[in-house]
This record gives C-alpha cells, structure tokens and sequence, in this order.
C-alpha cells in the first residue's frame, strides 16, 4: 500500500512537470523583423517643410560668411545644411554625405556634367542637425547652373532610407526639391537618380527649399575676369580678335562703335580664346574718357552719348555723332580742347 502511494506521488509530479514543460516550449515570433520610420530632412529654417534643405554660398566653410550678390567664384564653399527628422531616434553621422554626387551646366540645354571628386568635402553632425560643406574648384569653372542629388538615410534603422532629393539649381528661390523614391529598395543608397533631373533648371527649377538672397549667382568666376573693349562692324558683329585696351592696340576713331565684353582671362593675353568663358552678363558697364590732353584731365564723368546696350548685355558706345548730326567734338564737355580726341576710351564694370 505504501508503495502504491509513493508511485501515485511519482505519477503526479510526472505529469504536472510535463505539463509545466509542455506549456513553457510554446513560442511565436512575427515574420518581419519590427519596423520603425523612415527618416526625412528638412531644412534648418523655422517653417521649413519635409524634404527640403539649406544652401549657403560662402567665404567660409561654415556658411557664416555669404558672398552677397557676386557672382560666386573658385574657392568659394557650398554648403548644405538640414535637420534629420526621424521619428524612432535614428540619426546620421556621416552617411548621408557618402550619397551626396553634384553636377553642373554652363547652358540650361547642356548635358548635366557629373563632378568627379569634391575638393574638402566635409560632414559635420550634431545630434539632428547635419551640414556638409565643399569648396568651388577649378571643375565648376563656366557653370551657370550648380545641382545635385542626396539621399534622406540614418546610419541605421528599418528602414534607414527615406527619398532621393534633386536639386538642379542652388539658387533657384522658394522652391523645393524633385522628391523621388529609391528604385531599387534593397540597395537604396546605390540606386539613385542618374542626375538633378532632366528638366531644363531655367524653366522648371528645383532648389533646396531655402536659400538666401546674399548666395550670389553662377555662372561660377575663376578670380581670373577681364573686360576688353572690342569694334562692333558695320553688320553689328563684335570683332573678338582685337582688343584695344591691350598694347600695340589700333586708335578708336569717331564714328566708330565699341562693345564691352567681359571674360575669365585665364592665360592672361588679353583676348577671348576659345576656352575661355564669357561672363559678361554678369556685369553692368559704365564708359568714361581717360588721361589728359592739352592740359586738361578728364573730369570722370560717365559717358552717355552713344551708349546702347546689345543683344547679349553688352554695353556698346559709339564715339562722336553716330549719324553726322552734329560735329563730334560737341557731345563732350566743353572744357576739353578738342571732344574725345586726345584722350583714352574707358570702361569700368560694376
């Protein structure tokens, strides 16, 4: 009897240890790993909207320091600033930098050319906030139109990418960039637009969302600008192979017309070559007479008979009567001897 009472203790305690065992074995696990937020950036302003960001043309590479209203020039920095919106926390330490490819064009109609490696490419982090800074080289030398593409991401997170974001134009003013998703999600960061979108930037532009009225404008300088003063023939075409504020230069004579035209002189010769860039929409001109003739300085007043403006902003300045009208001497001041004879042709940009 009392061994049938120690294997009837046995049995219960069997099988209220299988039956604890049993229930404790039991487990789920969901199929898909646990997904968050993808991340967003907007820019550093107070009403900034998603998917957008801010520029800044600098001295510096900070962006303390804007060029004002200059054309923007070699060793110039660009420099993107955004906040990184990410609702699980996920941040960003360098990465979205990595995606970062820019672009130019000298013409709307040209072909995005891809600007190879960036000179000083910088990514500074702090908590949400991120800023990527380069410097203006010699490759953005020409270009009226500065673009790029970057990618939304943190450096981790389900999903760590957001959009693609095209910008074509760094100066373009309130509006926001071409927003487009990844095309291949399982290699977002590498699968990205081929460029800043092949719309023409002068017509359909794209900017970051924020830019500043002291970014200056393209197209990008090299430190290297001249001006010239160069004979406009009688069918109204500027002869480029003659400058005559260069030395050894024929005397202008009245009736003759002259054009500005203002250029990056890089070989430093004083003519237009070929590969070399026009910038002379990025000035206005003013004319004067220069030197001394008979005693008697030129007084510096800007000169305005004759002066016109040309198809592509040139200014243009015909010497003396430009239809024998009147004697030629009698449009200049009169305590000059003789008009313009004597003196020198002047132009000044501003």
């Amino acid at each position: 009897m009392k061994n049938l009472t120690v294997k009837k203790v046995a049995l219960g305690l069997f099988l209220a240890g299988y039956a604890a065992s049993s229930a404790f074995a039991l487990d789920a696990r969901t199929s898909a790993a646990i997904s968050g937020n993808a991340p967003l950036l907007k820019a550093v302003a107070n009403d900034a909207k998603d998917h957008t960001l801010t520029v800044r043309v600098s001295t510096d590479a900070n962006g303390d320091t804007l060029i004002g209203n200059r054309a923007a020039k070699v060793g110039d920095y660009i420099v993107i600033k955004f906040n990184v919106e990410d609702k699980d926390g996920d941040l960003d330490t360098g990465k979205i930098k990595d995606t970062l490819k820019v672009f130019t064009k000298k013409n709307a109609s040209d072909s995005w050319t891809d600007i190879g490696t960036l000179t000083d490419l910088v990514a500074t982090n702090d908590g949400e906030k991120g800023q990527i800074s380069f410097k203006i080289d010699s490759q953005f030398s020409g270009a009226k139109f500065i673009g790029f593409r970057l990618l939304e991401r943190t450096d981790f997170g389900l999903p760590y990418t957001g959009k693609w974001l095209q910008v074509n134009d760094i100066w373009a003013r309130n509006e926001g960039p071409n927003v487009v998703n990844p095309s291949n999600p399982d290699d977002p960061t590498n699968s990205g637009p081929a460029d800043p979108g092949a719309a023409d930037p002068s017509t359909d532009p794209h900017g970051p969302g924020d830019t500043h009225a002291d970014n200056g404008h393209g197209p990008i300088v090299t430190g290297l600008e001249a001006v010239g003063i160069f004979k406009v023939d009688t069918n109204g075409v500027i002869d480029k192979s003659v400058n005559y504020a260069t030395n050894g230069a024929p005397a202008p004579l009245y009736g003759e017309k002259f054009a500005a035209v203002a250029w990056e002189d890089a070989d430093s010769n004083g003519l237009i070559d070929n590969d070399e860039t026009e910038i002379t929409t990025n000035y206005s001109f003013v004319w004067h007479l220069a030197g001394a003739y008979e005693g008697v300085e030129a007084d510096g007043a800007e000169l305005t008979a004759g002066v016109e403006s040309g198809e592509a902003t040139n200014s243009l300045i015909t010497l003396g009567s430009a239809d024998g009208s009147v004697k030629h001497n009698s449009l200049y001041a009169e305590a000059y001897k003789a008009g313009a004879q004597g003196y020198s042709l002047k132009v000044e940009t501003n």
